[in-house]
């Protein structure tokens, strides 16, 4: 059956009919551009595509996050509006001051799960795999799925093939208006990641993360319960990226145990990690969660400075002081809150600092408000009316402000500033009213040294990992997860909150009161909880930079090895194989356009971090069956698997994709998929991310573009080494993405963020996700028809490489949003980007590696000159490593450090 773009159980009969299907909207359409259609807005699309028309367009954030936990995509909405009746008039507006403390419940109880008891109740857990009879069930018991709108009853059934959530009659039948998905059913392989997580202070739910690059939050009765789930759910851990067994002893865990015995700290502390990274690994043992707006990830204010034109990083007067907790940055306010602890001794409840908290629901959407969902999910909290535009976030010099000088306003951020610029931007055209000094609140007014959101979110973000944070960031880790957070210590830095943030200290399970039940269960939900304390002793400071920098490569842009010609024919394709786990023997595969196949040794030094042992393929391998002329030089015309033992060529005469075996040459599938000659083909690298199950490692999308103007999306199998379908057997496309009218010339993938990226020659780019759906049309440069390379950023962002004149190099936005484009002296021929998404590399006939600031695409450092033009360009897993393929058939090595070209000028 065919739905939108997904072939659903491919027969050759079902494949026929789509691929008819599809040819007939590519002569559909081809046939009305050449009747005088200039317009692209009518793109004929399957069953619920979004048809793009002209007007306003509306975006909601998609929930697919990242390897890094960031969610990038903004894609149409459909439903999407500017709620013009919620714009509050001053008529309306209350008198009622910004919400401000707790309204105090004070009951402490005992009895409750905590991270303390966990540890002792979770000996004895059986690590074998469940068995089940005809797929019965392996666990069925009442559940809530929280969603950040609200919380649903249901039933959560676990069999061995699905994982289901089915919510009560009553819960959605009864015209809630509910923002997400509610049917929440996933195949149980796919579960790459099972946390436990708090609930009301109590560790009675898991936090589910699938391959799909999405988590559920579900609650059950109790801890036994948790058990019992986890037990029934495929043994996982918590994924491979924190360096922790795959077992359900690790998704029992407590947060601190989780903590201690990752293996993240120490990469923070060598800086293998970032900073950012390393805040989100946090927040993630910490039970922090997209899902829950009361335990939301929290990020710390990084900057003071809002006011001046221009901003130094390098001068820590424009820091916040990362020692202090932001209701203490000013001595006087400090005082204050000291003195209102010292008052708060005469209450029944412990005394405190502050009776508001540094996350809350409100303060999560107050942020968001002008990103969908999270629009509709604050008009839900206001009765459907946006707030007075006094307190709405409209300014982050006045949001700054606020924190230095309300009592009641300590919060701190949220991830989204360090990689959202749409969350500044009212893009779908809200009218927030205007404020007691007659100034419409619109788009939030940046510091006068960013030109604009996407620029602010970038200074921002180099902030966060400036040398001043990452030397200090240790003392707010303290202050937040570490032994600053409660008790004497707490008191000491000024860092109390109201009892009922902090586990241990209420729970409302045991409160048999109805109505204290409630007051206590809706005060926890609103107005804040403190992470769980993931460390009782001061944490570790980051090693310095020039210390990093003392036992790092003097000479950053000379060839440190070389693999020297043994046949002039251009380098293709070069892979960098350094990770143990996909390969025994650390290679570098280089395909050439005679089609050749070589595997060179590639053992990088241990005595020096940007040394290593290059010794050429003695004898490399022919690919023996010929593939159409046009293509065998072309990079896009091969792929190789992650871990380098496949690889795949397209351009053969009956239509095929095939794989040969890198290490013998031998033929070893042909995919069939498309009805003309395939053209291009690209690959995802392999990635340990918190959304890849133990037994998908190592597992890998390919992408085809073809002459019948489609895309076929495929998946390969590490484990079976070969290209699989529906049934997990037979090859078979998994999605094919239609749109184009003319050849597909060009095509790429990036299943970190489940984007395809494709091009025609003059037609416009189609960006779908892997899945099939339409995300965006991007309209080309009308000077530039012939887009010849296609790069996906680990930012979401689209590179676009046109090889019209000397050729031109354009970046574009998930929504199709020119942010950056410059026009190139002499070709380019190959292209790169760095894991972190910030510089591109680029080669061509200029001899030169180039390495180029992604936001601006202006070269920020010259390699030293190859022999010949540049034909392919690879980074190694571990980025220390650049290696360039020539025209001529050698190969040259570079040593290469991001974290020292932003100190390098351009020579």
């Amino acid at each position: 059956m065919l739905i939108g773009n997904i072939v659903m159980g491919n027969t050759p009969a079902l494949l026929a009919e789509q691929f008819n299907t599809a040819r007939l909207i590519a002569s559909q359409k081809k046939q009305s551009l050449v009747a005088g259609e200039k317009s692209w807005n009518g793109v004929l699309l399957f069953d619920s595509q979004l048809k793009l028309g002209d007007g306003l367009k509306f975006y909601k954030l998609d929930n697919w996050e990242d390897c890094n936990r960031r969610r990038y995509k903004m894609i149409c909405n459909p439903a999407g509006s500017s709620h013009p009746e919620a714009t509050l008039y001053p008529e309306q507006r209350r008198a009622s001051a910004e919400p401000g403390e707790i309204t105090p419940v004070v009951i402490v109880t005992k009895g409750a799960i905590t991270k303390d008891t966990m540890e002792q109740d979770t000996e004895g857990v059986d690590e074998n795999d469940n068995e089940s009879v005809n797929d019965n069930m392996l666990f069925s018991e009442p559940a809530k799925l929280i969603l950040p709108s609200l919380e649903l009853t249901g039933t959560l059934t676990i069999t061995k093939h699905f994982t289901i959530f089915s919510p009560d009659e009553e819960e959605v039948g009864g015209g809630k208006r509910i923002a997400e998905d509610v049917n929440v059913k996933f195949y149980s392989p796919d579960v790459s990641a099972v946390f436990t997580r708090r609930y009301m202070h109590a560790y009675r739910a898991i936090e589910v993360f699938t391959i799909g690059h999405k988590s559920w939050v579900l609650v059950l009765a109790d801890f036994t319960a948790v058990k019992r789930a986890i037990a029934a759910l495929p043994r996982v851990g918590v994924g491979l990226q924190y360096g922790l067994p795959p077992r359900r002893q690790t998704s029992l865990a407590s947060p601190k145990k989780l903590f201690l015995d990752a293996n993240m700290t120490e990469k923070w502390r060598t800086r293998e990690i970032s900073n950012f990274d390393y805040l989100m690994f946090l927040n993630t043992v910490a039970g922090r969660s997209y899902n829950d707006l009361g335990q939301y990830p929290v990020f710390p204010w990084i900057l003071r400075d809002y006011s001046s034109e221009n901003i130094d990083l390098s001068d820590p007067g424009v820091y916040r002081d990362l020692r202090l907790p932001i209701g203490a940055q000013e001595s006087e306010r400090e005082a204050r809150f000291r003195e209102k602890f010292e008052q708060s001794k005469d209450g029944l409840a412990p005394p405190y600092h502050y009776g508001t908290h540094y996350s809350t629901p409100g303060f999560v959407l107050m942020f968001l408000l002008r990103v969908e969902p999270y629009t509709s999910l604050f008009l839900n909290l206001q009765s459907g009316k946006f707030d007075h535009p006094c307190r709405i976030f409209s300014s982050l010099a006045q949001a700054w402000n606020n924190c230095q000088r309300d009592m009641s306003d300590v919060k701190e951020l949220i991830p989204e500033f360090f990689y959202l610029p749409e969350m500044l931007d009212n893009s779908n055209r809200y009218d927030l009213g205007v404020d007691d000094d007659g100034v419409t609140v619109d788009h939030v007014v940046l510091p006068p040294w960013a030109r604009d959101s996407k620029h602010f979110i970038e200074i921002h973000r180099e902030a966060l990992e400036s040398e001043y944070v990452s030397s200090n960031l240790h003392h707010w880790i303290d202050l937040i997860f570490g032994y600053k957070q409660r008790g004497e210590e707490a008191v000491k830095n000024c860092n109390s909150f109201y009892y009922t943030t902090y586990e241990g200290l209420c729970a409302p399970e045991d409160v048999e009161d109805p109505v204290i039940k409630e007051a206590l269960t809706e005060q926890i939900r609103s107005f804040g909880q403190t992470p769980p304390q993931l460390l009782t002793m001061p944490h570790p400071a980051r090693t310095s930079i020039q210390h990093i920098m003392n036992n790092n490569i003097k000479n950053l842009n000379g060839v440190i090895a070389t693999v020297p010609a043994a046949r002039e024919s251009q380098i293709t394709l070069l892979k960098v194989l350094t990770t143990p786990m996909l390969h025994s023997s650390p290679q570098l595969c280089t395909i050439s356009a005679n089609q050749l196949i070589a595997l060179n040794k590639f053992i990088p030094s241990i005595q020096s971090s940007h040394q290593l042992f290059l010794e050429a393929d003695a004898s490399p391998r022919a690919i023996c069956e010929p593939i159409d002329p046009t293509l065998s030089g072309s990079p896009t015309s091969y792929a190789v698997s992650p871990d380098g033992r496949v690889a795949f060529c397209c351009g053969f005469w009956d239509s095929s994709l095939k794989s040969f075996a890198t290490d013998t040459g031998n033929y070893l599938q042909s995919m069939f998929g498309h009805r003309d000659l395939v053209t291009c083909v690209a690959i995802t690298d392999a990635n340990l991310s918190i959304f890849t199950p133990v037994a998908r490692v190592g597992d890998a999308i390919i992408v085809t573009g073809s002459r019948d103007a489609t895309v076929c999306v495929w998946e390969w199998s590490s484990r079976s080494q070969r290209v699989t379908g529906v049934d997990g057997k037979h090859a078979s496309p998994r999605s094919v993405l239609t749109g184009h009218v003319e050849r597909v010339d060009c095509v790429a993938v990036n299943g970190d963020q489940g984007c395809v990226l494709s091009a025609s020659r003059g037609s416009p780019l189609l960006l779908h996700k892997v899945t099939g759906e339409l995300l965006q049309r991007i309209p080309i440069p009308s000077n530039y028809r012939t887009p010849t390379r296609l790069l996906i950023t680990p930012r979401c962002q689209l590179v676009v490489l046109f090889s019209d004149k000397a050729g031109c190099l354009a970046v574009f936005s998930s929504r199709g949003d020119l942010q950056a484009s410059q026009e190139l002296q002499e070709q380019v021929m190959a292209m790169i980007c760095d894991k972190e998404g910030e510089h591109l590399i680029t080669g061509g006939y200029n001899l030169t590696p180039v390495v180029r600031s992604l936001s601006t695409l202006s070269p920020v450092l010259r390699l030293a000159p190859c022999n010949s033009a540049i034909s392919h360009l690879a980074l190694s897993p571990d980025q220390r490593f650049l290696v360039a393929g020539m025209t001529q058939g050698a190969v040259n090595v570079y040593p290469m450090d991001f974290r020292r070209i932003t100190e390098v000028t351009t020579t």
